[in-house]
């Protein structure tokens, strides 16, 4: 009753805008009653939501570095992570109980802080527990979004044998099977890359024999990279034509191929005004298709109007303040610690003292082998600056002598990395 009584003027105050008086009686109304649930999932909601709608997204060179959260924070920022916070304690001490799993991956990590590895995290404990079938569907959308895609189509599969009647399953597990299409082109143009480098450097070498070998795997990785591309571009148009021109994910995609071939052409203008119409088709991708609309005119040297100079700035700086902090890639995590990059587990240490480890020399033949013959490392090489540890098929790799990633002192000493 008394926790009753207590949630009843947090609500008052809130009303009246006196943040301030109801986060401590929001504290006392669940420590009274640790199983009302329904106070943890509203207060947080306050915190998350109300709280942070007036206030402005906070420039990185004024926040500061929550060790605790791994992230920097301003005052708006500070809110959303004792939302965290506050539903984190609901899980403590009601573990059964989805919604608070749900209300944290999805409408504070997903929604507010765009954090996809926490949010498929949390939801994937949320449907351990009994729950409604929508936790499924939103967690199996993220897990494509978090480009786990061979998890996201196999939730997908699984959900249709329960409804088989659902409309929506059969398209995203027609999207997983054009990302992971996109995903095995692009594995294959970065084989035929690597056996490039490796054929103009047995060539400068004077390894004549070796160059022309390394030519021939290049030439037959180029031509199997093409064949690849031309299936994606025909997939997503496949998709478009049998969906009516409904398929707005389908329509996005197949612009960005599109986009990316007339790139390869050179012809950098018609390329930005396809990236431009793929980034308006589907809201899922305006923020990507942004990302390469810029891309592609630097590349191109095409002037850049003033608000594109203005993201790119914020882009650079959030990149200088976030160079190191957590990062994922193919769906898998990476911490930067100890002076390199380490492939993170969830629950467990990221290498058993049994796991023999294969070290590689960054930028030397041996890498570039390792590339041709995983493409998937490709990705870890070139997104992360510095060396790294990962795991691929079984095996853990170290990759070492990279450069090192320049970051200033004050970002460091923030960190705890100094």
């Amino acid at each position: 009753m008394a926790a009753n009584l207590l949630w009843l003027k947090v609500d008052t105050f809130w009303h009246q805008g006196y943040l301030h008086r109801m986060v401590p009686l929001m504290n006392t109304t669940v420590m009274l009653d640790p199983n009302f649930v329904d106070a943890f999932l509203v207060g947080a909601w306050h915190l998350a939501y109300n709280a942070t709608a007036p206030l402005p997204i906070t420039p990185y060179e004024i926040r500061e570095y929550d060790l605790d959260h791994q992230d920097w924070v301003g005052e708006k920022e500070a809110l959303y992570y004792s939302g965290v916070d506050f539903l984190k304690d609901g899980i403590r001490k009601n573990p059964r109980d989805y919604r608070v799993y749900f209300d944290l991956g999805y409408a504070i990590y997903e929604e507010k802080l765009t954090d996809r590895y926490n949010a498929t995290r949390y939801l994937s404990e949320a449907i351990r527990l009994e729950h409604d079938r929508w936790v499924r569907r939103t967690l199996y959308r993220l897990m494509g979004e978090h480009e786990q895609f061979d998890d996201s189509k196999a939730g997908w599969e699984d959900y249709l044998t329960y409804w088989p009647d659902n409309e929506v399953a059969p398209r995203f597990v027609k999207r997983m099977d054009g990302r992971m299409l996109e995903r095995v082109s692009e594995e294959a143009s970065a084989r035929a890359d690597a056996a490039t480098q490796l054929s103009e450097r047995y060539l400068a070498a004077g390894d004549a024999a070796a160059a022309a070998d390394w030519a021939a795997k290049a030439e037959a990785a180029q031509a199997e990279a093409d064949r690849l591309f031309d299936e994606v571009r025909a997939f997503w148009q496949g998709f478009l034509d049998e969906s009516g021109g409904k398929e707005i994910y389908a329509e996005s995609r197949s612009l960005r191929a599109k986009a990316l071939k007339l790139r390869d052409m050179d012809r950098y203008y018609e390329a930005v005004a396809e990236m431009d119409r793929a980034r308006w088709a589907s809201d899922t991708f305006w923020e990507d298709g942004t990302n390469l609309m810029l891309q592609l005119k630097l590349e191109g040297g095409i002037p850049l109007e003033y608000t594109e100079l203005a993201q790119l700035r914020r882009v650079e700086t959030e990149e200088l303040y976030t160079m190191l902090m957590p990062r994922s890639i193919n769906g898998r995590r990476f911490e930067y610690r100890d002076g390199k990059w380490t492939q993170r587990t969830i629950g467990v240490m990221p290498i058993s003292p049994s796991e023999e480890l294969l070290s590689i020399q960054a930028g030397a033949n041996e890498a570039l082998e390792l590339i041709y013959d995983k493409p998937a490392v490709a990705r870890f090489i070139n997104e992360l600056p510095g060396d790294m540890v990962f795991e691929l098929d079984g095996q853990w790799y170290s990759v070492e002598g990279a450069d090192k990633p320049e970051v200033p002192d004050h970002i460091l000493q923030a960190m705890g990395l100094q």
